[in-house]
């Protein structure tokens, strides 16, 4: 009995010293030192920042075909190094991190350059702490759901993949003063939740920098490139198969004798379906003059040789 009571007075103590260590932590980072947000973590002349890029896709929300708009969740992480933060573990009985608020520590402006949603930067990434390391080392890591313009093409539908870029850059910083690298040669799909119809043909991430005639600085930015492949079996059964069925019973039209009273309900009948047809397969679809898809090319050749039948008729 008096060893458990001793215990427990030993661990109160050991907790309150470590709460005391951890408060005197950040004095000394943030009070003591006239820490700053404002100011970029650059602690030599001529130096820059590099921010360590890197998503983990949740999960595929909705591709708007109609408005060319992707929605996704995901988990979005940024590594970079601040120099103002780095301390001695073993002066405060061996802490390597400490967890702050976002609104306590200079966070990189990192935006979604196609965004379509109303707000510049990424939704909810003031919600959440940042993990600082002894080493000078911050982690950012926050969950979002983004909204990205993604240009659809349906030439091929329902057969379709589409590629969605997912870009990502300093929304104020050029190059020199803050440089954007990805962490990884693909984004992360280790937790993806399977979308209905939709399947993750690839996630790879790419680097560019760009310059223009403007300015002489570089403008980095890292790109996500979501390439979805469609899932054909539901149209497949709705649309292509009713399409092939409708299209061997016109067939039969030519082989009932034309006085047979039929044979014109028949193509009437087949003409409506091919028409009901058309308009489901157009509404799935963005409104676009660049492109058309096959699909509704075979609709209309197989309409207009029916309608041509039935005048013959």
């Amino acid at each position: 009995m008096w060893n458990y009571v001793v215990f427990l007075i030993f661990q109160g103590m050991y907790l309150a010293q470590s709460k005391l260590l951890t408060t005197e932590l950040y004095q000394h980072l943030f009070l003591n030192s006239n820490y700053t947000i404002n100011l970029l973590p650059v602690c030599q002349n001529g130096g820059n920042v590099t921010v360590k890029l890197q998503t983990a896709l949740r999960q595929v929300m909705d591709v708007n075909e109609r408005e060319q708009i992707v929605t996704v969740n995901i988990w979005f992480r940024m590594k970079w190094n601040d120099c103002r933060f780095q301390w001695n573990a073993s002066d405060y009985d061996g802490i390597t991190s400490l967890n702050v608020p976002y609104a306590s520590v200079w966070v990189p402006d990192i935006t979604l350059y196609d965004s379509a949603a109303d707000e510049v930067m990424m939704p909810g990434r003031e919600n959440y702490r940042t993990t600082i390391s002894s080493d000078g080392s911050v982690a950012y890591n926050f969950p979002t759901v983004l909204k990205s313009v993604c240009r659809i093409d349906v030439t091929y539908f329902p057969f379709d993949t589409q590629v969605c870029k997912l870009t990502f850059g300093s929304w104020s910083h050029n190059g020199f003063e803050m440089d954007v690298v990805n962490s990884a040669t693909d984004g992360d799909l280790a937790t993806y939740i399977e979308h209905n119809e939709w399947d993750i043909a690839a996630f790879p991430v790419i680097r560019h920098v760009l310059h223009y005639n403007c300015c002489p600085e570089p403008y980095p930015d890292v790109t996500f490139y979501l390439t979805l492949k469609r899932k054909s079996q539901f149209y497949v059964l709705t649309v292509l198969f009713p399409c092939i069925l409708t299209a061997s019973v016109a067939a039969l039209t030519f082989i009932l004798p034309p006085e047979s009273g039929e044979k014109v309900s028949l193509g009437v009948t087949v003409l409506l379906s091919l028409a009901v047809f058309l308009l489901m397969v157009s509404e799935q679809l963005p409104a676009s003059s660049d492109t058309y898809p096959y699909i509704v090319m075979v609709y209309a050749k197989i309409r207009h040789t029916d309608n041509k039948t039935n005048q013959q008729e």
